[in-house]
Formats: C-alpha cells, sequence, structure tokens
C-alpha cells in the first residue's frame, strides 16, 4: 500500500504540470520562413474556425516553428508579421486526431501586402505510425445507416470489423480489446464483459457525434487501457449561426420480405424522432449544442413451446431516450473551456427468451439502462512551444434487470433443502429486485437463470497532458502526462440463488399444463406432482451483492520526433496501474488468500516509425505492448458463491 501510495503522488505531482491537448481534438503546426529559407520568429499564426469565429493564436519561436492545438472544422488560418506580407490560407478541414503540418513562406512587403489561398488538409498522415481513420462531419451527416447507430457506420472504415449484436452496440468492449472515447473521455462500460454478455455501451444520439477516429493499431503512448483499438468520437458544437432540426426516421413491416421459417412477414414498427439546436450566446466568443433523440420499437413475441397451455403472443414497446448538450466558450485566443454533458435511457420490457421454442414466456425479463457524462475541459497555449489540457469527468452507468414472476424464494426452497435459512440463511434481493424460480424438463424450461441482477457503474477521472516543441537534431514534439480514474462499481446478480428443480428424469408429463396452472404465480404450482421425474435440486449458495472500488492511475512521456522531413519515429512509454483490479480483497481458502498485492510491473513501450516516401505514399510500422483493465465481475461473482446440489 505504501508503494501504492507513492507513486499516486508522484502522478498527482505530475498531473499539476501545465498540459496538452492530445488525440482527441487536431493540432496544426509547422515553422514560417522567408523567400530565402531563413526562419522568421515573432510571426503571429491566427487559426479561426469559419462556422465558429473562435480564434486561436500561436507565435513561432526561435526557429520559426509554431503548435496550435484546434477544435475540429474548417480554417482560416493567417501569418503577419511586421514587414512582410500577410499570409491567409481558407478551407483547411481538421479532423479529429489530425496532426497537420502546414509550413508557411512570407514575403517582404514591398513585393506583396497579402496573398490568400485555398487550403486543405493532406489526404494521409505522413509523421505518426498509428493505423487510423476518420469518419469526418460529412460521411456522419449524409451516409446511411439503418437505425440510426453512429456506431455502425464505422463498418466503412479501413480496418474495421463489423460484429452483428443483439443490443444495438456495434462495438465490443468487454474483452478490452476497445476503448470507447466521447471528446476525450473514457465512457467505457467496464463493469462485465460487455456485449459479449449482452450488456451494452452508453448510447449517443447521431445527431450529436460529429465525427469519429478509428485507431485499428499501434495509438502512442497517451492513450491505453485496451489491447485492441480505441475509438474517438467528438461531439457536436455550436457556431455563429443559430440553427435548429427536427427529423423524423420511420420503418415499418410493409417494406418487408416474408420470414423465410414462419412463411409470413413478421410485424415490425419502429419510429425516431430527433431535435437538434444550437446557436451564439456571444457571437465569436461562446456557444452551445443541444440534442435530443426519442426511439420507440414495438415488438411482438411469439412463444411455440410443446404445451400449448403456455403458448403466448406478447407484445412490448422498447424505447430509448437520448439527450447531450454542449457549451464552448474562448476566455481568450489562447484558452479555451468546453462543457458537455449527456444521459440516456434504453428500456426493454420484455427482453430475453423472445419465442425461445423450449421456454416458457415468464422467464423474460425487464432490462432497464441508464448513462450519464459530464466532463469540463480546459485548453490553454502558453506560448508557441507549450500547451496545456485538463480534463474533469464523470461517467456512470447502470442497469437493472427484473424478473417478471417474483415469488417468496426462500419458501421454494425450503420445500428442497431442508432448514434451508437456518443453515446458509435467506435469500434477499435488494428492492426493486424479484427473484424467479426454474423448473427444467425434457425439451422444456419454465423460468430464466441469472436474474435478477442490478450492476452500477460510478467513475471520477481527472486527465492533464503537457506537450513542448523543440529542436534538437531534428523537431520534437514531447507529450507526457498522468490521469486517474477513481472506480465504484457495485451491484446484485442472483446467479443461481433461486435454484433450479431438475424435473428430467422421465418424459414431459402431459398434464404439465395442470401443474402450473399460472405461470406467473409459483404459488399456483403444483411442484409435489413432480415427484417421480425429480432428479436434483441445485442452488448457488453465497453472497451475491458485489462492491468493487479501484483506482486506476496511469502516466505516459511520447516523444514524435521529426528527425527529417520524411523520417518521423514515435518513442514513447506508458505505465498503468489499477489498484484491486482483480478481486484482492475476496478469497478462497486455502487456494487464495486476501489482500494480495496488485500488478505494478504494466510498463508498456511503444515504438514507430512514419516514412514519407511521397505525399502520398508513406511506409510505417512499429511495436509495442499493450495493457487492458480487466473487468472484475466474474471474478467476483465466482469467489463468492458455491453451489450445492440436494
Amino acid at each position: 500500500m505504501r508503494l501504492i501510495f507513492l507513486r499516486s503522488l508522484v502522478v498527482a505531482a505530475a498531473l499539476l504540470v501545465p498540459m496538452s491537448a492530445v488525440a482527441q481534438e487536431a493540432v496544426i503546426s509547422g515553422a514560417v520562413a522567408d523567400t530565402t529559407g531563413g526562419v522568421l520568429p515573432g510571426v503571429v499564426v491566427r487559426a479561426v474556425n469559419q462556422a465558429s469565429g473562435n480564434s486561436f493564436e500561436a507565435v513561432t519561436d526561435g526557429t520559426g516553428a509554431f503548435r496550435i492545438p484546434l477544435r475540429v472544422g474548417v480554417y482560416e488560418i493567417t501569418a503577419e508579421l511586421a514587414g512582410f506580407t500577410t499570409v491567409t490560407r481558407r478551407g483547411l478541414e481538421l479532423l479529429v486526431g489530425q496532426q497537420v503540418t502546414m509550413n508557411l513562406q512570407l514575403s517582404p512587403s514591398t513585393i506583396q501586402e497579402s496573398v490568400t489561398v485555398n487550403g486543405e488538409a493532406p489526404l494521409i498522415e505522413t509523421t505518426s505510425s498509428s493505423m487510423s481513420a476518420n469518419l469526418d462531419p460529412r460521411q456522419m451527416r449524409e451516409l446511411p445507416v439503418n437505425g440510426r447507430n453512429w456506431q455502425d457506420l464505422i463498418a466503412v472504415v479501413p480496418g474495421a470489423r463489423y460484429n452483428s449484436q443483439q443490443r444495438g452496440d456495434s462495438i465490443a468492449a468487454g474483452t478490452g480489446t476497445m476503448q470507447l472515447n466521447l471528446d476525450g473521455q473514457q465512457v467505457t462500460q467496464t463493469i462485465s464483459a460487455g456485449d459479449r454478455y449482452g450488456f451494452g455501451q452508453p448510447r449517443f444520439g447521431q445527431d450529436a457525434i460529429a465525427e469519429v477516429e478509428y485507431v485499428s493499431n499501434r495509438f502512442d503512448a497517451s492513450q491505453g487501457r485496451s489491447m485492441g483499438v480505441q475509438v474517438n468520437a467528438i461531439t457536436r458544437s455550436g457556431t455563429n449561426v443559430m440553427l435548429g432540426t427536427v427529423s423524423g426516421f420511420f420503418r415499418d413491416d410493409k417494406f418487408n420480405a416474408a420470414d423465410p421459417v414462419a412463411g409470413t412477414v413478421l410485424p415490425y414498427r419502429n419510429q425516431q424522432l430527433a431535435v437538434t439546436f444550437g446557436g451564439p450566446i456571444r457571437k465569436d466568443r461562446l456557444h452551445f449544442f443541444g440534442d435530443y433523440e426519442y426511439e420507440r420499437e414495438p415488438n411482438t413475441s411469439f412463444y411455440n413451446t410443446p404445451v400449448p397451455e403456455f403458448n403466448q403472443t406478447l407484445t412490448e414497446i422498447r424505447t430509448e431516450k437520448k439527450a447531450l448538450i454542449r457549451v464552448d466558450g474562448q476566455i481568450s485566443p489562447q484558452t479555451h473551456l468546453s462543457v458537455r454533458g449527456s444521459i440516456a435511457h434504453p428500456l426493454t420490457p420484455n427482453e430475453s427468451l423472445h419465442g425461445a421454442g423450449n421456454a416458457t414466456p415468464n422467464g423474460r425479463i425487464t432490462n432497464n439502462q441508464h448513462s450519464r457524462q459530464l466532463q469540463g475541459t480546459l485548453t490553454k497555449v502558453f506560448s508557441s512551444s507549450i500547451i496545456n489540457e485538463t480534463r474533469v469527468g464523470y461517467n456512470a452507468y447502470n442497469w437493472l434487470r427484473n424478473t417478471q414472476t417474483p415469488f417468496n424464494a426462500n419458501s421454494f426452497l425450503s420445500n428442497w433443502v431442508p432448514n434451508y435459512e437456518k443453515e446458509f440463511g435467506p435469500v434477499m434481493a435488494p428492492k426493486p429486485l424479484t427473484v424467479n424460480a426454474i423448473v427444467t424438463f425434457r425439451g422444456l424450461s419454465n423460468g430464466g437463470s441469472g436474474q435478477p441482477q442490478n450492476f452500477n457503474q460510478e467513475e471520477f477521472s481527472l486527465r492533464n497532458d503537457f506537450s513542448v516543441l523543440f529542436a534538437a537534431k531534428g523537431q520534437h514534439t514531447l507529450k507526457t502526462g498522468g490521469e486517474v480514474i477513481k472506480t465504484h462499481n457495485w451491484g446484485y446478480v442472483c446467479q443461481g440463488c433461486v435454484g433450479t428443480l431438475d424435473a428430467q428424469g422421465g418424459p414431459l408429463p402431459s398434464n404439465v399444463a395442470s401443474i402450473f396452472p399460472n405461470l406467473y404465480d409459483v404459488t399456483t404450482w403444483k411442484l409435489d406432482l413432480l415427484a417421480p421425474i425429480v432428479r436434483r435440486f441445485s442452488a448457488s449458495i453465497g453472497d451475491n451483492n458485489q462492491d468493487w472500488p479501484r483506482a486506476t492511475i496511469a502516466g505516459w512521456l511520447q516523444d514524435d520526433w521529426a528527425v527529417t522531413r520524411k523520417l518521423t519515429l514515435n518513442l514513447g512509454v506508458r505505465y498503468d496501474l489499477a489498484h484491486n483490479a482483480d478481486a484482492n480483497d475476496v478469497e478462497i481458502p486455502p487456494f487464495l488468500a486476501k489482500n494480495r498485492p496488485d500488478d505494478t510491473n504494466n510498463w508498456a513501450p511503444r515504438l514507430g516509425f512514419a516514412y514519407s516516401v511521397t505525399p502520398r505514399t508513406v511506409i510505417r510500422g512499429g511495436a509495442g505492448q499493450f495493457f487492458r483493465r480487466p473487468t472484475r465481475t466474474r471474478i467476483d461473482m465466482s469467489c463468492r458463491t458455491t453451489s450445492r446440489s440436494v
């Protein structure tokens, strides 16, 4: 613990140092020279966002170099120095994660007073070894996507692979292969195994997302906690034009073909409404943007079990509400502040076991999810070579999956395990959760396992980055920084806590419908009639409540060294420490002792190069070590419960 505390102090001290922008926005850098090639110090380089009017400013240093962190968008770049022409480049579009190099040349003012040209960003990145691609604002706005899930658009990015998901998330994060960042804030759901088990990721409206960067390989040391890809999304911001939109998107089964199995067109409806509004609070200085989206999807589930009396046609209305608001302010040409908040609430009343052929309808559940995010970002340009960026964030995610057949679990268990409450204690699901009974037959299952459950994730984060530009046998962009994420995950899961009555010792009784007169009222079940075919009763015994606070600390050093105009080396190292990540406080005597030490050797070197053969041809290469932050739910669940059969 002393070692952890000392390391925390070191990282915290680093966080107090002025920090810089990282890859979630954009950076423009370059050098200014005269017509003879001589460097020009003291040149004022100004970048003006053509939509919002925000201006970003830097002054070239003694080597004529400058570097400006920018919000994504289209810019007008101006370079001014007394005695020289003013050079202006317009129409330069910067995308998320781009680091654009723009070298400018000024002529003596006796020749010409000003020069204006149209500029554009390079088609490919020539200074980074990372494999990345962008979805620009035009693609986000114009590409059609079924269901309006912006994550689906990632499928068009080179290097991306699409995995079909049941709950609307196209990118899976549970196995530690993906990190989802919104405006530079980590918003990944880390409670359990993510989409692999269907728990999903936070939702954001498509109209709220301005653009996306997909980094498929070799991201630098400033990003981590993923062994695979980084997805960096940027939200929209207001402009100098007051503008709002109202749109509707509707899908209907009238346009669908017949289902090949059912032989008929399955009923389907989906309605989505989206409203956006944004504009200036103070022209060129303060802007806002808001987005609200609502989705309504009626569904019908058909249950076709071997018992006609159990077969039902159930309807539900799945809804999803999403809202986001963002405010951007320019305190000065060197200081910018951004605040963004978002919420989402997907609700599925009858989820799970939709129309399963061997499952009764009383096994369905209600899935209620919530996510909330809040972040403030302060960017400060101290000089042409030193930039500061500080982020403070809050991220929360939770789901409540409740059964629809509540009953007295303790009375049910006492019928099969004598003195159950005296020996093991009662089953107590925290309100508003209700537990469900499970009876299995040959070819039929009554009830559902693993329910109810209620999981919560709450994170507070502080992140700073520092970058400095200097010359030493080439141009260096040195980035260093650190972050602390305080995470608290807690919840309850009934993983077999009610038990399963195995009635597979014989054929399914012909009078099974009379044994369960009301599937939704356990007190009407005549379980004694099943005695001839009951083989066993099994239940999971233990503490089904879970609580795991933990802290994640990270620090990094990254040097992007432009050795020549064609060759850039990307050299970095990162350190991650996840305190109490592996259920360190849980014991399994005599095999596993509690209070185990943390894994503290997570040093991750990153090496890469980019060689620009031509402006359109780049050779990239590199190697690195990457760590993920483990999910603890399954570890904790296994350690705290055991099984017993009678």
